[in-house]
């Protein structure tokens, strides 16, 4: 009888089985990976804005300090004087950052912002300096809130605060033949009713634009468009300039 030879298995006892049956996983997936990064990105994120706003408090309470030092207007010499000390002598212990115009700074911010919990700690250094621009007890409420909310950077919000710091409202008027004292009249009627009922107190004072077929230079001179910064009177045309005209422009 012939005898068959047995198969060989590994000496542990364990079978064989073709690469191509091992399913394919990876050491690190990639799902598994992107959850311990974004773990890791949102701490760092909140250490950095703790950090940030603890150098806040500390401007906050320097600022507290030198208005308690300084006191009223007629020691102001004095306060120049301390400002000037305190800044040589935070300098040479902590380095650049405190001169003594930043420390005028840290006295506007206490001013600007006398209580403390009203600050908003999602926002740094950098934006209080921009909100001190703003004049507006009311405006800088606003402002704050929304960069706090909408997570603006420094830079958006010095942004949003110039373009809005500029916005006016122009009222057009289109008078078709000569410019009268009664249509001078009649637009300053309507820029002071616009600004009693409609302008808001960020906005800039509101403009008035007179647009005529023809600017009567007498009416302009000795009427309120001679005093008036707020007041216009422009010429229109009805079709457009020669080259001619252009050049004798």
């Amino acid at each position: 009888m012939t005898s068959r030879k047995k198969p060989s298995f590994p000496e542990n006892g364990t079978h064989c089985v073709p690469k191509s049956v091992v399913p394919s996983v990876p050491l690190l997936p990639a799902e598994t990976y992107s959850e311990i990064r974004d773990i890791l990105s949102k701490a760092r994120g909140k250490a950095i804005a703790a950090v940030n706003f603890a150098m806040v408090e500390a401007y906050w309470n320097i600022g507290r300090i030198i208005v308690e030092m300084q006191g009223d207007a007629a020691r102001a010499p004095y306060g120049d004087k301390f400002l000037d000390e305190l800044s040589r002598r935070l300098t040479s212990d902590f380095g650049p950052g405190f001169t003594p115009t930043n420390l005028r700074y840290m006295r506007l911010f206490y001013q600007a912002f006398p209580i403390r919990h009203a600050l908003r700690d999602e926002l740094g250094w950098t934006h209080y300096r921009a909100l001190l621009r703003v004049k507006n007890p009311d405006a800088v409420k606003w402002y704050m809130n929304e960069a706090a909310d909408e997570g603006w950077s420094a830079r958006a919000l010095e942004r949003q605060i110039s373009v809005l710091s500029f916005k006016c409202y122009v009222l057009v008027d289109l008078k078709i033949g000569e410019l009268t004292y009664q249509d001078i009249g009649q637009m300053d009627g309507y820029l002071r009713l616009w600004e009693e009922k409609y302008r808001r107190a960020d906005d800039n004072p509101t403009i008035g634009l007179l647009l005529c077929s023809d600017r009567n230079e007498a009416v302009v001179k000795y009427s309120v468009l001679a005093d008036n910064q707020r007041l216009f009177a422009s010429k229109y045309l009805l079709q457009l300039p020669s080259e001619e005209e252009l050049r004798a422009e």
